[in-house]
């Protein structure tokens, strides 16, 4: 991920350190968000055929800001594709893993859930 999120036409130094870090734009990083992620959806039994059809409720002001990245992805995928350019998927990718991991952090998901169905 570190060497991918650094533009093609800069020079890159490779380090072990840097790259297995678990702050930062690293696979590290991202595997944690990913691992979060589908922690929440195995813990809500979220069935994922009706979770496109399922009502969007935003609360939270960083719940409406990661409702607005996750719309730029299509228009994301388009310049990476375009322009060859995989470091603007990277810094895309990461700045969703940050504001998913704070509201991860901050904002409980699955008990407010279990408080609306009780």
């Amino acid at each position: 991920m570190r060497i991918l999120s650094k533009n093609r036409t800069t020079d890159y130094i490779f380090d072990w350190d840097n790259m297995l870090a678990f702050e930062g734009n690293t696979a590290p990083y991202m595997q944690y968000a990913y691992t979060r992620v589908l922690s929440v959806f195995r813990k809500a039994e979220i069935d994922e055929e009706q979770l496109a059809a399922a009502p969007v409720i935003i609360r939270e002001d960083r719940e409406a800001q990661l409702a607005a990245r996750l719309l730029q992805f299509e228009e994301t995928l388009t310049v990476v594709a375009r322009e060859g350019t995989p470091h603007v998927m990277c810094a895309y990718l990461y700045d969703l893993a940050g504001l998913f991991l704070w509201l991860y952090e901050h904002c409980p998901i699955l008990s407010a859930e279990k408080r609306r169905s009780a």
